[in-house]
């Protein structure tokens, strides 16, 4: 009688560890699945937008308006480098729209490119988070100045460009995602369709170009200071 408690004892210690080691492995599984999942978003979401901080020295920016009437508006910008030329945007907060966009999960992501001191620096004229604050070319009104910076095309006399150099740091993105935005403002779509292109992270300064530089690039310079920007953006 007594043996046979002891094999019930033995048997029963058995059948704990057997589910303590079943459970174990079921957790294990779980754990395995859960971190594949993880892995697979982190894959999808790096798959979708690449970036890389670029450190650029006397970039050639030209930004571009079509006169249409009266009013002249804005179609982008680009900076030359290196021989290759991006599209360009100059304010640090795109960097949160774009990321916002990709993964409005990712708080951390994208609230690093929040400037919260833009009030005093567009009291001062602090462009190194925002090159619209710059007097190469003012954009905060109806009226977009320019000290200096202003060309024609030689051939084509219904655009003009503010056109100068730009010393500082960016972000090259590489984006690769089919879904529009649908409520955001009309340059995160610009940015989709683009897939690469650059994205200021932090101006160092900016700079005339040689009359001599962009005669050969087929600009004419201007007199003009300021023109009347039809507003979209």
């Amino acid at each position: 009688m007594m043996n046979n408690k002891i094999e019930l004892y033995k048997t029963d210690a058995k059948l704990r560890v057997y589910r303590m080691k079943l459970r174990r492995t079921s957790n294990n599984y779980l754990r395995g699945i859960l971190c594949c999942v993880l892995l697979l978003q982190a894959y999808m979401l790096n798959a979708q937008m690449l970036t890389e901080v670029v450190h650029v020295k006397n970039g050639i920016v030209k930004s571009f308006y079509l006169q249409e009437g009266n009013t002249y508006r804005h179609i982008g910008r680009t900076i030359s480098l290196n021989g290759k030329t991006y599209p360009f945007y100059v304010n640090l907060e795109d960097n949160a729209s774009i990321r916002k966009f990709i993964n409005p999960k990712d708080t951390m992501g994208y609230k690093q490119f929040y400037n919260e001191d833009f009030a005093l620096d567009a009291q001062k004229g602090i462009y190194k988070y925002d090159l619209g604050l710059s007097p190469f070319e003012y954009t905060y009104d109806y009226i977009v100045s320019s000290s200096g910076c202003w060309y024609y095309p030689k051939r084509n006399r219904k655009q003009i460009i503010a056109c100068y150099y730009f010393s500082g740091y960016v972000i090259l993105y590489h984006v690769d995602i089919k879904k529009k935005d649908i409520d955001s403002h009309y340059w995160i779509n610009k940015m989709l369709e683009q897939k690469t292109f650059m994205i200021l992270k932090e101006a160092e300064a900016l700079d005339y170009i040689p009359l001599k530089v962009t005669s050969s690039m087929g600009l004419r310079n201007t007199p003009v200071y300021s023109i009347f920007r039809y507003l979209e953006e």
